[in-house]
């Protein structure tokens, strides 16, 4: 939620020439992750079963659910629709499509 410092991330990915789509398919994983997580932590799961199932360490599972906080269920599995749809449908550039994801999700409440 700090979308400044995140556009300023995106742009220095950018410059080092990481490929969008690859940057889109990270920031469409860490969402289904972090819905997961947050799905699963509801439902009681333990940290290690959580990570278990998602197939990462622990800390990692701390670091997602502390993430998932700041969205609700809902915004976390749109998030993971909208990641992908414009750019699969080229409506947008991979480019452009990163931006308004990173700007869309990253605004303060």
């Amino acid at each position: 939620k700090n979308q400044r410092k995140a556009l300023d991330l995106y742009n220095d990915l950018l410059t080092l020439r990481e490929p969008p789509m690859r940057i889109l398919f990270l920031l469409s994983k860490q969402f289904r992750q972090m819905t997961l997580a947050k799905k699963m932590s509801g439902e009681g799961a333990a940290q290690s079963e959580i990570a278990s199932r998602l197939g990462v360490p622990s800390f990692a599972v701390r670091n997602l659910l502390t993430c998932a906080r700041a969205y609700s269920t809902e915004e976390l599995e749109q998030a993971e629709v909208d990641s992908e749809e414009a750019v699969k449908t080229g409506r947008l550039q991979d480019v452009l499509s990163v931006e308004l994801l990173i700007v869309k999700y990253s605004t303060g409440r």
